[in-house]
């Protein structure tokens, strides 16, 4: 039997190909389970150099659980805003993490802890698990701030956001393959060296800006800084050229809204190097900067394997001579399939 996602305005999306998750179901005791899968074409997502930008995926897909059961179980209404104020996770394996096996997986959610104003939610704390084949590869975790109404953003009165200040990195520094999810520039001499990375913020990008913003999204400012880490790690430690890397573990915290308007600085903190049994492991601080101010952080840590290992490991690269990759619509309904 085949498994439907579910309808994308339970997750606040405008197009199917942007949701990551079939329909929640409760386990009783403020329990929560829903299964997910891992795309083979999506836009943003699918567009890593192994096939699966991994850490950004799975806490999207956390994400899209967290809104779908807070508005089926709690009746929030789907009109509502959600601020996320802190974001952690952890993965299971020392090495970042590589798909290599195409099975759906189970993303179970605990709620720890509920706040209601005037008779509805206003906060919520919550734990998710991700499970393949009853085998735990992730955990994280998630505070959320819910007002009663999302304001729509006028597109007459969006102003453009910034020009960019310095031309895009080349999307092989940054683990991608299409210039378009490039989310960080070149920077100036100094800059490199202080491992101080600007940001390209495109009010165009089909993922991001799915929808009408009046500031830079979280998860672009997840995604840009683990592209700002892996570059400027890369330039530091030149052990690490010819590695694949990921966020392998990380805590997000953000203090106020990113400005679309003015020029957004990554800011990348290392300690030594660390080896694991089959490659290495960076702690890091990513710090984003606008006007002089910080605006929110990742304190984490970046995990590295052999390039060449990742690609062969990966489920997702491999596919029958001649056969097209699957559209990005249909690419996350197709791994729900039955097995």
């Amino acid at each position: 039997m085949k498994m439907s996602l579910l309808d994308r305005s339970w997750v606040h999306k405008r197009l199917s190909s942007n949701v990551f998750i079939g329909e929640p179901s409760s386990r009783g005791a403020q329990e929560f389970a829903t299964i997910s899968g891992f795309p083979q074409g999506h836009e943003l997502y699918s567009d890593s150099v192994c096939g699966l930008s991994a850490s950004g995926y799975l806490i999207e897909v956390a994400r899209q659980a967290n809104l779908a059961i807070c508005h089926r179980f709690f009746d929030v209404a789907l009109e509502a805003a959600f601020l996320v104020t802190a974001i952690d996770w952890q993965f299971e394996g020392e090495e970042p993490f590589v798909v290599t096996k195409l099975a759906p997986f189970e993303v179970v959610t605990q709620v720890l802890e509920t706040q209601q104003r005037k008779g509805a939610l206003a906060r919520l704390v919550t734990r998710t698990s991700f499970f393949s084949e009853q085998k735990r590869f992730l955990t994280g975790g998630a505070s959320f701030l819910i007002s009663s109404a999302r304001h729509a953003v006028e597109k007459s009165k969006l102003r453009p956001a910034a020009e960019p200040a310095c031309a895009p990195l080349r999307p092989d520094a940054v683990q991608v393959k299409h210039p378009r999810n490039v989310l960080v520039g070149a920077p100036e001499a100094a800059d490199l060296d202080a491992n101080r990375i600007p940001m390209l913020v495109d009010p165009r990008h089909p993922f991001f800006f799915e929808h009408e913003n009046a500031h830079v999204p979280g998860m672009m400012l997840l995604e840009a800084g683990k592209q700002a880490a892996v570059f400027a790690a890369k330039h530091a430690f030149p052990i690490l050229n010819g590695t694949y890397a990921d966020l392998h573990s990380g805590e997000i915290r953000f203090g106020r809204f990113a400005d679309l308007h003015r020029q957004i600085f990554i800011n990348c903190h290392f300690s030594p190097v660390q080896e694991s049994a089959r490659g290495f492991r960076l702690p890091t601080e990513i710090v984003f900067e606008q006007g002089g101010v910080e605006i929110g952080h990742i304190r984490g840590a970046l995990s590295f394997l052999a390039l060449d290992d990742a690609i062969e490991m990966s489920a997702l690269l491999r596919r029958p001579a001649g056969e097209a990759p699957p559209s990005s619509r249909h690419s996350v309904q197709e791994s729900l399939g039955a097995r």
